[in-house]
């Protein structure tokens, strides 16, 4: 009875929500294809953002767990009572793995390997014998101390501050493994979303180190199941990436304070914290969630005042701006310099100030110089600032234009003109 009491729930649930309902189906057969279609299914009920109609899908994501040992039938819930909205179809036409085995000569040891690396060639040398060139005699002379040049058995010197390594062939395993899969989702007859994922990888399985201390070869063993896990999950990263560019979450605002709003959708739509929503230039992320609404941070405001916003809508390529500040520019003070630092924005996203290392070259003088600079953002991008140097300071002020930045300004050395590109 409880059984049926659950199904039922799960059943009325499924008709009262508003989200996508989608049904998974599947080609290619074997662990490996299982592999793709299950991490595929769990990327795609994890996010919260779709239903599941499960049929074929149901057997391989719950398979290891016996979920369908909680109803009274698997056909509970892969039956016909819901035709899906939409169908997913993933096609994976080849995820394979091959092994193969590779042959290494040369192993590290620092201790007492007696070959150097060069250019990818390895090369014999003599072994805790260091020289130093000698100028004035124009020659190398043995200096265990100081000396950074190794001679080879051949006779050359070379410069050298690498590993050594020691002549010991081994025989490594690799694995080489291809995945090739394509979806489409339907709706109805009509295809929607179209996709493609392909890579080939090669990895290291079995690999061989010397022990320098205890001088033996010590064997290494890789789990090719974590990276193959890898990549399956990227794989079902850039098939839900697909379907939520598809599904974009859309919501109202119902009311807000401050800086804080709250719109009508929440956990039954998919909403999560840190989802962050997009309405006339404004940007809304979401900090608390409940069952049906969300409570939203006002990040960003546009022009566009926050009691005439209705609805929203889920802005995916949302991306804090960088506090690093980075410049290039030229002044008749200090010649080329590179501003390096950090800044401050605004609730509109425009830079309020700015504080930093800046390292200049002048032509002139042929030298570097390094000092600090100050830049306050005034009135319609007007800005002023103050740098200065162990040569000069200065007091300047100028005008923004995208990102370029022309100023002049008054120093302990006269008149100062200039320009910058910041980012």
């Amino acid at each position: 009875m409880k059984k049926i009491i659950l199904s039922a729930i799960i059943l009325l649930s499924a008709f009262l929500m508003a989200k996508p309902y989608i049904q998974f189906s599947f080609s290619g057969t074997g662990d490996l294809s299982d592999l793709a279609k299950g991490y595929t299914i769990s990327s795609v009920t994890d996010s919260e953002r779709f239903y599941i109609y499960f049929s074929e899908a149901f057997k391989v994501i719950f398979k290891e767990v016996k979920f369908q040992d909680f109803f009274t039938s698997e056909n509970i819930l892969s039956g016909n009572f819901k035709e899906a909205e939409y169908r997913l179809i993933l096609n994976v036409n080849d995820f394979s793995l091959n092994y193969f085995k590779k042959k290494k000569e040369y192993l590290k040891d620092n201790e007492n390997g007696d070959y150097i690396l060069i250019n990818g060639n390895y090369i014999r040398v003599y072994v805790g014998e260091w020289y130093r060139y000698d100028y004035e005699k124009d020659r190398y002379i043995l200096d265990k101390k100081n000396g950074r040049y190794v001679k080879s058995i051949d006779g050359k010197y070379y410069y050298y501050f690498g590993d050594f390594y020691r002549r010991i062939p081994v025989e490594e395993t690799w694995a080489r493994m291809k995945i090739d899969v394509d979806y489409e989702l339907y709706d109805g007859k009509e295809e929607i979303i179209n996709g493609t994922f392909k890579k080939g990888v090669e990895k290291r399985l079995v690999y061989y180190t010397y022990d320098e201390l205890n001088r033996k070869i010590v064997r290494h063993f890789e789990n090719e199941k974590l990276w193959m896990s890898d990549i399956a999950e990227e794989l079902s990263k850039k098939v839900l990436n697909d379907l939520k560019k598809e599904f974009v979450i859309e919501a109202n605002l119902i009311d807000y304070k401050d800086v804080v709003v709250i719109i009508d959708k929440g956990r039954e739509e998919g909403v999560k914290p840190e989802m962050a929503f997009e309405s006339k230039g404004n940007i809304f992320v979401v900090r608390e969630v409940t069952q049906n609404t969300s409570e939203a941070e006002i990040v960003k405001y546009s022009s566009v005042p926050i009691r005439e916003v209705k609805s929203l809508r889920e802005d995916q390529n949302f991306r804090y701006p960088s506090l690093f500040h980075i410049g290039a520019g030229y002044s008749n003070l200090s010649g080329v310099y590179l501003l390096l630092g950090l800044r401050s924005i605004d609730l509109s996203w425009r830079e309020k100030s700015y504080g930093g290392v800046l390292v200049s070259y002048d032509l002139l003088g042929n030298e570097v110089k390094y000092g600090v600079d100050f830049r306050m953002k005034l009135y319609k991008g007007f800005f002023a600032g103050f740098s200065t140097s162990k040569d000069y300071s200065m007091f300047y002020g100028g005008i923004s234009v995208f990102n370029f930045n022309p100023y002049i300004g008054l120093s302990d050395k006269g008149f100062v003109f200039g320009g910058d590109l910041s980012w």
